[in-house]
């Protein structure tokens, strides 16, 4: 009884992050997939492309069709689904030597695919959140703390 009552207090002292970690530290890792290796089917051809780092922003107007830009530099695509595909691996940490599908539809699925994903895992950062905290906007705090974990796991080692 008296370890409930220390639970419980510690719910209510501890902060977001706190949780967010006492939470990681138990959720399955087996559940975490990588943008964008996991989202490629395997044997799926690739092209390989050097993406710079920093916010991705895909261009397709009348002047640049299918480019991707990252602080002012230009890199060009033969389509708007692969330069998409590029900015969201930028997006998600991911530069240098990276593999981008040369199939659009490759591109597109693997988008969709990764979009439901994230649907899916902030459901469950949901939901373990509600079970530490009664209060909505600690359980927002904790999810978004979650995903700062979930990013870290998900970048390659410097």
């Amino acid at each position: 009884m008296v370890t409930t009552g220390f639970h419980s207090a510690f719910a209510l002292t501890a902060s977001p992050r706190t949780i967010a970690e006492e939470i990681w530290v138990e959720f399955d890792k087996r559940q975490l997939r990588v943008f964008p290796d996991d989202f490629i089917s395997d044997g799926e051809p690739t092209e390989t492309v050097t993406l710079p780092a920093r916010k991705p922003k895909v261009i397709d107007d009348h002047f640049d069709k299918a480019t991707l830009q990252v602080n002012g530099q230009l890199t060009k695509f033969d389509s708007k689904a692969r330069a998409e595909f590029a900015a969201k691996t930028v997006e998600l940490g991911h530069y240098g030597e990276i593999p981008i599908p040369r199939s659009d539809h490759a591109c597109e699925r693997a988008l969709e695919s990764h979009r439901r994903y994230e649907a899916q895992m902030e459901s469950t950062l949901k939901e373990l959140a509600e079970e530490r905290s009664a209060d909505p906007e600690v359980q927002s705090r904790i999810v978004r703390e979650l995903w700062k974990l979930f990013f870290a796991h998900s970048r390659p080692a410097s």
